[in-house]
């Protein structure tokens, strides 16, 4: 389960900064429409790969939440409830955009096939369903920066994942969010702070998680391993390794020495 989570976000993260970077930014010309026709009509199949690309993150980021969920569920039900349903808001946000994209693609062919009066008015919807998705991001983008805020919060309680990591994501989480209030409220304020600064920390901490949980998996917290319980389930499993012992062999004395030091630690 958490490989699959921490795969399935790096995968998507690779595939939308791909079709982002690679394929829209090439194709969208800002402020002309003509070039933008031209290009997409003539690197159709290319525009259209960006688009699944797009629904790909969606479906990752819906994995992800998922994922997530079952994880924190223990530490605090309601808040990973929240959290989940906030990074919902957001895959839904990425999903309206990539229907914007379709929106598009489907008009581009009828302004070359009406008069030139007509062909204007057919790009100016165009370019609204191109320009749309640039408010959609930064609507889902606050959902998301609220849900990775949370998630940072329950994961600096659960001990899970390193708490100096805990703590970078739920500053820049909340970072990510204030700014993106901010900046829907007064556009200007991208003079102050660039759009760039708003989601690259939260993404570095997505990022350095999920490479985490792919390659260290969750930590067991110290708490929780020596707890009344747990130390009672420990105890029982060593006593019944100790029962099923072999034969004496070279490493018998080392292997009681350790079997020892366990149950001192545990008892």
């Amino acid at each position: 389960m958490i490989c699959i989570g921490a795969d399935s976000y790096l995968l998507s993260f690779a595939a939308v900064v791909f079709a982002r970077f690679r394929i829209q930014d090439r194709l969208i010309v800002e402020h002309s429409a003509s070039d933008t026709l031209h290009n997409v009509l003539a690197h159709e199949r290319i525009f259209r790969v960006g688009i699944a690309s797009d629904l790909f993150y969606c479906l990752g980021t819906i994995v992800l939440l998922v994922v997530l969920y079952v994880i924190l569920r223990p530490v605090n039900q309601g808040l990973a409830l929240f959290a989940a349903l906030a990074r919902l808001a957001y895959a839904l946000a990425w999903a309206l955009m990539t229907v914007n994209l379709l929106d598009a693609l489907r008009l581009m062919p009828e302004a070359t096939e009406v008069q030139t009066w007509e062909a204007a008015g057919v790009m100016r919807f165009a370019t609204f369903y191109l320009r749309a998705r640039f408010d959609q991001y930064y609507v889902g983008l606050l959902f998301c920066g609220i849900a990775s805020a949370v998630c940072g919060y329950l994961w600096f309680r659960s001990e899970y994942i390193p708490r100096p990591l805990t703590v970078f994501g739920m500053v820049a989480s909340a970072f990510c969010a204030v700014c993106t209030a901010v900046f829907l409220v007064y556009p200007d304020f991208a003079a102050t702070v660039n759009l760039w600064w708003f989601d690259t920390p939260m993404g570095i901490f997505d990022l350095a998680t999920s490479f985490w949980l792919l390659f260290r998996g969750l930590r067991v917290p110290l708490t929780d391993a020596t707890s009344p319980k747990n130390r009672g389930i420990h105890c029982s499993v060593l006593r019944s390794l100790i029962d099923r012992a072999a034969a004496p062999t070279a490493f018998q004395p080392l292997i009681c020495r350790v079997t020892g030091n366990m149950k001192r630690h545990f008892t």
